[in-house]
């Protein structure tokens, strides 16, 4: 085992101390006052950027009020709706225009001819007509009381005839592809003129 020591070598100071006047304290307590503020001098480039910053605020706070005001007074009413049988007149004409019948493409003229005629029944009476089969769509329209009783019988015809042509793949002539075109467009034209007449 080893031992270890410490040694602890002690040496003499030699000198005087000070008196405590000599150091400015007071003689009679030996205390001397705390000495007052000292004065913080300002960085000018920290005092330069925080101008710059409360300045930047300033100017987004001003534009984004200009803006505002710009918009207020610059205030657009919103477009009113189209009514359902002017966009459903405009979807009619469009689909004459694809020439389907030209190409004997006659599923997609009775497939698109259809939609265009179950969307109107939804947004003009209410039908959930997309959504539903030729079947559900037809006892719906007899249930409802603002569907007139001719255009019962005009939408009933119309979609048992675009059944057959879409699933049962019959190739009508031309004249009845026309015919449910114009079919299409009568109980649009007569749903619109018999609200016009109920004004």
């Amino acid at each position: 085992m080893k031992a270890r020591f410490l040694i602890l070598l002690i040496q003499p100071v030699t000198g005087s101390l000070l008196p405590p006047a000599a150091l400015g304290a007071d003689n009679q307590t030996g205390l001397r006052d705390i000495r007052g503020p000292v004065a913080y001098p300002l960085d000018p480039v920290l005092v330069a950027l925080l101008l710059l910053i409360v300045l930047a605020g300033i100017a987004v706070l001003l534009r984004w009020w200009v803006r505002m005001y710009r918009r207020r007074r610059a205030y657009v009413p919103p477009v009113p709706p189209r009514p359902p049988w002017d966009i459903a007149l405009e979807l009619l004409e469009k689909l004459k225009a694809k020439k389907y019948l030209e190409y004997n493409k006659f599923d997609l003229y009775y497939s698109e001819l259809s939609d265009i005629l179950r969307r109107y029944m939804e947004d003009y009476f209410g039908i959930r007509a997309p959504e539903m089969t030729t079947e559900e769509f037809l006892v719906s329209i007899r249930r409802h009381d603002a569907v007139a009783e001719e255009h019962k019988a005009l939408l009933t015809r119309f979609m048992q005839q675009a059944d057959v042509v879409k699933f049962a793949k019959a190739a009508p002539t031309a004249e009845e592809a026309d015919q449910s075109w114009e079919l299409a467009r009568r109980f649009i034209m007569q749903s619109y003129e018999d609200e016009e007449d109920a004004k």
